[in-house]
């Protein structure tokens, strides 16, 4: 990964997903900013950035790529589909915060094996 990758995907998080002004923290606190990473996760160049950074990062013997819902999903199925170009085959997944009690039952959806 070059230097100008991870500035271009500093730089789009600045741009798009840290939002200034009055917010309540989840803990109640105040702050006058707030990261809202999902603008850069879930946009198609924010997409192509993470997952020029996540293939720098990412051991060449990794086989997937998930975690807990909501937050992770964009971020864990960008890459998983975008890295096919860069040579990642990663399989993705979701963990829920409940285990499901139908269908495929449990807290784990996606493709592991």
């Amino acid at each position: 990964m070059s230097a100008d990758v991870h500035a271009a995907l500093v730089e789009h998080l600045l741009a798009h997903s840290v939002k200034r002004g009055s917010f309540r923290l989840k803990s109640g606190r105040p702050s006058d900013w707030f990261l809202d990473s999902k603008q850069t996760a879930c946009d198609p160049d924010g997409v192509q950035l993470m997952t020029a950074v996540a293939s720098a990062v990412i051991p060449p013997d990794a086989t997937a790529i998930g975690g807990m819902t909501v937050g992770a999903d964009p971020v864990a199925y960008g890459i998983a589909a975008a890295g096919v170009a860069v040579g990642l085959r990663l399989r993705s997944f979701t963990i829920r915060k409940e285990s499901k009690d139908h269908g495929v039952t449990g807290r784990v959806a996606g493709a592991l094996r």
